[in-house]
């Protein structure tokens, strides 16, 4: 490995020309959202991560000789690829806005193309390139999956999807209704909802997966998204994969922080839901997370507490939403 000392402007370590790493006690982090400086910084993270990686030349070089792929990843707008399953990345392709022309020759080679986030149905270049996959004649060859919001779904997509060998949906949503709205600001779960139908309803080849994060902002209403959820399944006669998350970082909104008692109420939910489930992998998922958030041993931190409600505030404040007013007993709990 390389490792190179030199002093950065903005970055504390450069990792890769997509990762660069920077160092906020809590405090920091909290203060740099609610004065407005966590956006400038992580712009400037970026750019700092693609001039200093200490492996651009040697990118550089790869683009140079590879000439067939089998594999193409793009994650906002990066392309990744090697012939030889050891992905790799092509600093200079980081924007495919204008130039997804680009790409096109490439499309008689490749088995798979994932889409990552952002939000790769709001950019006009994702349909392009699945038009031109389809029109190509190679959708029947290719396995196409991306991940979503599911705020936008173009009709134009639900046509396109089923002409593809097979389609991976991966949709974040973590709450239901009114949880959904407070946690992902500005979505509106009506079209959330209308989004998902349209994705649910196509069938074979195309899958659906939900996987939402658990946090103190859910923890006691997600089964009323896995309810709904299951509901509309069996309401369409398809096939809807929950795959539920624990959240770790931000610690503040970690569930574990919350106290014992607390706790002890939400993982009752849980295991009432559970015992309401057919044995299989998700039940077992369901009564695991419901240990975890009984059982966590995490000592009582305050601090943390007071961070999330400086969190809490700070995001109330800017979406004009009311935490106590969504949550009364949680409020009061904590």
């Amino acid at each position: 490995s390389l490792i190179v000392l030199e002093k950065l402007e903005y970055a504390d370590y450069v990792i890769s020309s997509r990762c660069g790493i920077e160092l906020k006690t809590v405090e920091d982090f909290v203060d740099s959202i609610i004065d407005g400086r966590l956006l400038s910084q992580i712009k400037n993270l970026k750019i700092m991560s693609q001039e200093k990686s200490p492996e651009k030349k040697e990118y550089d070089k790869i683009a140079d000789t590879n000439k067939s792929f089998d594999k193409l990843w793009m994650h906002r707008g990066d392309v990744l690829f090697n012939p030889e399953m050891k992905m790799s990345e092509l600093p200079e392709w980081q924007k495919i806005e204008g130039r997804v022309e680009q790409f096109y020759h490439l499309i008689p080679h490749l088995e798979k193309i994932h889409f990552a986030g952002g939000e790769p149905t709001l950019h006009e270049e994702f349909y392009i390139f699945l038009r031109q996959v389809v029109e190509s004649g190679h959708a029947r060859k290719m396995e196409l999956s991306f991940n979503t919001n599911l705020t936008q779904v173009r009709d134009e997509i639900v046509k396109l999807m089923p002409q593809f060998k097979s389609v991976t949906v991966h949709a974040s949503i973590d709450g239901y209704g009114k949880i959904q709205e407070y946690i992902r600001y500005p979505s509106q779960w009506s079209q959330i909802a209308l989004n998902l139908e349209k994705i649910a309803k196509i069938g074979s080849p195309v899958k659906l997966i939900v996987s939402p994060t658990i946090q103190i902002y859910n923890v006691f209403e997600m089964v009323d998204l896995f309810k709904y959820l299951r509901e509309t399944a069996a309401r369409l006669h398809t096939d809807i994969s929950i795959t539920p998350n624990i959240l770790d970082n931000p610690d503040f909104l970690d569930f574990q922080i919350m106290p014992q008692e607390t706790r002890r109420k939400a993982s009752q939910i849980w295991s009432d839901y559970a015992q309401q489930l057919e044995s299989g992998w998700f039940k077992s998922r369901v009564e695991a997370i419901a240990s975890i958030i009984r059982d966590s041993n995490v000592t009582l931190d305050y601090k943390k507490i007071r961070n999330f409600f400086t969190h809490t505030t700070a995001l109330d404040k800017k979406q004009h939403h009311s935490f106590k007013e969504l949550y009364p007993e949680l409020f009061r709990d904590l």
